[in-house]
C-alpha cells in the first residue's frame, strides 16, 4: 500500500512537470501495473526493494489557446472586442474519452466585452484640436466612458499634427 502511494505521488508529480504551462482539468488516478517485491515469500533476506509502474492518460492544452479561440468566436458573431485577460472561464462536466480519445467538457465565460474603437480615426480626428475640441469631440463618442486628455510638455496647447506625436492609451475596466 505504501509503495501504491509512493508511485502514484511520483507519477503525478511527473506529470506535472511534464504539462507545465498546460491547462489540465481532469487528473485521472494513475493506474498501478508490475507492482513486485524483488525477493519471494519465505525467502531469508536482508533487504528488498518493490517495484511498480504508474500510467496516467489525460489531456492537457495551452490556456492561452483556448482563450484566443474563444476571444475569436465572441468576435465572430458580434462586433466588439473581448479581452482574453477579462474572462472568467468555469468549466464544468468534463469526460475523457478513452475510445475517441478526445475531451469533453461544457464551459461558462464570463466576463466584459468592450465596443471596438477606431484608434486610427480617432488620432486623424484629434489633430490639430486644442483641449475643448477634444473633450467636445470624445463627449460625441458613445464607446468611451470616459477620457483623459494630457498635452506635454505643459506650453502645448493643440495636439500635433504629426501623427507620430500623439499617443492614445485604452484602458479597459
Amino acid at each position: 500500500k505504501k509503495v501504491e502511494e509512493k508511485i502514484i505521488a511520483e507519477a503525478e508529480q511527473e506529470l506535472k512537470t511534464q504539462a507545465s504551462g498546460l491547462k489540465i482539468l481532469e487528473l485521472p488516478i494513475p493506474a498501478i501495473s508490475n507492482l513486485a517485491p524483488s525477493a519471494q515469500i519465505d525467502e531469508a533476506i536482508n533487504s528488498f526493494t518493490v517495484s511498480g509502474i504508474a500510467t496516467l492518460r489525460t489531456v492537457g492544452f495551452k490556456e492561452s489557446d483556448l482563450n484566443n479561440l474563444l476571444v475569436k468566436y465572441i468576435q465572430s458573431i458580434n462586433d466588439v472586442l473581448v479581452l482574453p485577460d477579462k474572462l472568467n472561464l468555469k468549466f464544468q462536466d468534463v469526460k475523457f474519452d478513452d475510445n475517441t480519445r478526445a475531451l469533453k467538457f461544457n464551459i461558462i465565460i464570463e466576463g466584459s466585452v468592450y465596443s471596438k474603437i477606431e484608434q486610427d480615426k480617432i488620432i486623424a480626428d484629434l489633430m490639430g484640436k486644442n483641449e475643448s475640441e477634444i473633450r467636445d469631440y470624445i463627449k460625441g463618442i458613445d464607446s468611451i466612458s470616459s477620457a483623459r486628455v494630457v498635452l506635454s510638455p505643459f506650453w502645448v496647447w493643440r495636439v500635433p499634427k504629426d501623427q507620430s506625436r500623439i499617443e492614445v492609451k485604452f484602458e479597459y475596466d
